[in-house]
């Protein structure tokens, strides 16, 4: 149930979307333009921003000694970026399940090394978007005000959750047990703080390329925004990772860049229709990309595509 009430969310989100832009056509249709440049920038941009994310996993699988090449991480990147349109978070799965059966790490490590990687995006996202807001553009605007305060909240969460500690259970029982995995992988991460600060540089510049191809779609539209703008759109774009609740964040994260925009000086529906545009572009992409990846993974290994049995973490002995 859960799983249709995301897509329906998702579906409701797009299509109150499309009826905004609808509604003011008359001034966007104009805007509508999008050249072989801004194709090609957005496409070869997505192309190296999926390669730094496969380096920012391959630097926290071997904090946690596991030793995967960066072809493989590609791979299920790509793959992972299209099934995670579909229900259940398939490309999770499939992830889990790739690093599991290809080099047994066990999915209570894998939720440790997915939840520390996704605070780390969030911190290092919100960070930077929070300089960049108060450096180029001030507090002087109610909706810079805004976008600050969630900004720093959104910091100040994911550090808490990132660096807080927390004492592993003792005693028998299943859960225990996944809990002490996931809390001993948990702190192996933490304690590694030159792969946390190569990871934060990577995800950086993540936020760099996200901001590319934002400017390229805005050049090509013809609507001139200051470059640190982009920057706070593509940091807005890692920081709302937790707000996943949608498949691939969809319409979540038009919605977020749109209302962004009037910080930057751009009407919200202008802000919405380049979110739309990019998006666009980017499924594209993915579709290609992703499903030729996720159709040579299929064929190679079909089982990674199905959800983990419940007792896979569990000793023989257990």
């Amino acid at each position: 149930m859960k799983k249709w009430l995301t897509n329906l969310l998702a579906l409701g989100i797009v299509a109150g979307l499309v009826y905004y832009v609808l509604g003011r056509w008359d001034e966007l249709q104009g805007l509508l333009t999008v050249n072989v440049g801004c194709l090609a920038t957005v496409v070869g941009v997505s192309l190296v921003a999926n390669l730094v994310a496969s380096k920012i996993m391959q630097e926290l699988l071997r904090a946690l000694d596991v030793q995967p090449s960066l072809a493989d991480l590609w791979l299920i990147q790509n793959a992972g970026q299209l099934l995670n349109y579909l229900p259940m978070k398939a490309g999770t799965v499939l992830r889990a399940n790739y690093l599991k059966r290809r080099y047994g790490f066990g999915y209570a490590q894998f939720g440790a090394f997915f939840v520390q990687g996704l605070l780390l995006m969030t911190a290092s996202a919100a960070a930077l978007g929070l300089g960049v807001l108060l450096a180029v553009y001030g507090l002087g605007a109610t909706p810079a005000r805004i976008l600050a305060i969630a900004l720093a909240g959104v910091l100040a969460g994911s550090l808490l959750a990132l660096l807080l500690p927390v004492r592993p259970p003792a005693g028998p029982g299943r859960i225990r047990r996944l809990l002490r995995s996931f809390l001993s992988a948990r702190k192996a991460l933490a304690g590694r703080w030159r792969t946390l600060g190569m990871c934060t540089v990577l995800a950086l510049v993540s936020y760099a390329l996200f901001a590319v191809r934002l400017a390229a779609v805005y050049h090509s539209m013809g609507v001139e925004v200051h470059p640190a703008g982009f920057l706070i759109l593509g940091s807005l774009a890692g920081a709302i990772l937790f707000l996943s609740i949608t498949p691939g964040s969809l319409g979540i994260r038009e919605l977020v860049l749109g209302a962004s925009a009037m910080t930057l000086g751009v009407a919200p529906e202008v802000g919405v229709l380049a979110a739309m545009i990019e998006r666009a572009i980017v499924l594209g992409f993915t579709v290609v990309v992703g499903g030729s990846c996720a159709g040579w993974l299929w064929h190679k290994y079909p089982a990674d595509f199905h959800p983990p049995p419940p007792e896979a973490d569990r000793p023989a002995d257990a």
